[in-house]
């Protein structure tokens, strides 16, 4: 049985692991106030935000600086209390830690409290170890609401313009297109590939394209599934409506980052007019060869063969037009 993308994401990046590993960096930072093992813990591109513009580093080296700073500031250890913190796994190599906990320690021998800190944090695998690459502090929240920071919007509202993005090239593209799973099943086609087909989204939806009535075009599907590019040019008899059409196609396999097979996406035009403009073409190019040969056999031709040559011509100009039939009209005694 093969395994599902999902499953195959790295044992080591999951969501016990991730919060874990989150948990001894706050030990590491707040609780033992050890740089030297928060080091360890870091990516070597880590960056980091605080709640103050100066508390801003794109470096290590940076961080380093603003770590020291917080540390001679408050060398006690820092309590962690009321942390609500959530973990959503990205892809195979990179994680989120979200949420909001409350800090309180002694700055200077005064005690402090900051409740309901935002915290973000960005988790990745680097090398088959996990790796702090990013943190942020948002500022306080006496009312922490929803836990998503603003890094986590920012995020979803970057996935949604990208999706809309993809929605509208997908939508308004000038070819049809579909996208089909592992199994041959039509998942999704835009507007342009219905119009082709000229059939409803109700009836394209769900189709198997390993069976449909035109047989090269299901092989071209089985080709694709088998990890090939393949091709269509032909007239494609559509298997939910009666449409023939002149139609170029190239399917292609979609598979994961670990290379598993998740379907294929084909690419159809329709290519009427393409077709029209090469039978025109093909027509004048046959006239013209007609007219060439008629007019060599009528300068050729003694007397005794101009009727057979006349019939000859009818004969061609019949096949030019698609006729069954000719006359040809004999007189004597023309005056």
């Amino acid at each position: 049985m093969k395994k599902t993308s999902s499953e195959l994401i790295a044992p080591l990046l999951s969501e016990k692991n991730v919060l874990d590993f989150f948990m001894q960096m706050i030990d590491a930072f707040f609780t033992r106030r050890d740089l030297k093992s928060l080091k360890k813990l870091l990516a070597k591109d880590f960056s980091s935000i605080g709640t103050a513009v100066h508390e801003i580093s794109t470096t290590l080296k940076e961080a380093d600086k603003l770590f020291k700073a917080d540390l001679k500031q408050v060398p006690e250890p820092i309590t962690i209390t009321r942390e609500n913190l959530k973990v959503q796994i990205l892809n195979e190599n990179t994680a989120l830690v979200f949420g909001n906990f409350s800090l309180s320690g002694t700055a200077e021998k005064q005690m402090f409290e900051v409740p309901h800190t935002r915290i973000t944090a960005v988790v990745t695998n680097k090398a088959n170890a996990l790796k702090l690459s990013h943190f942020h502090f948002s500022l306080p929240q006496e009312d922490p609401g929803d836990p998503e920071s603003f890094p986590i919007r920012r995020l979803t509202d970057a996935l949604y313009e990208t999706g809309e993005r993809f929605r509208q090239v997908f939508e308004n593209a000038p070819v049809g297109i579909l996208q089909f799973d592992c199994r041959g099943i039509i998942k999704a086609c835009n507007n342009k590939f219905l119009q082709i087909m000229k059939s409803s989204r109700e009836k394209i939806l769900g189709l198997d394209m390993l069976n449909l009535k035109d047989k090269k075009a299901s092989e071209a599907t089985r080709q694709a599934l088998e990890g090939q590019i393949s091709y269509y040019n032909g007239y494609y008899q559509a298997t939910t409506s009666n449409a023939i059409t002149p139609l170029r196609a190239i399917l292609t396999p979609m598979s994961d980052p670990k290379g598993l097979l998740l379907g294929g996406i084909g690419i159809y035009e329709d290519i009427s007019d393409f077709k029209d403009a090469e039978n025109r073409l093909q027509y004048h190019f046959s006239f013209e060869r007609m007219v060439s040969n008629i007019s060599t056999s009528f300068v050729n031709a003694s007397a005794d063969e101009i009727d057979a040559v006349i019939e000859n011509a009818l004969r061609l100009s019949n096949s030019i037009s698609g006729k069954i039939c000719g006359y040809k009209w004999k007189f004597n005694n023309i005056p």
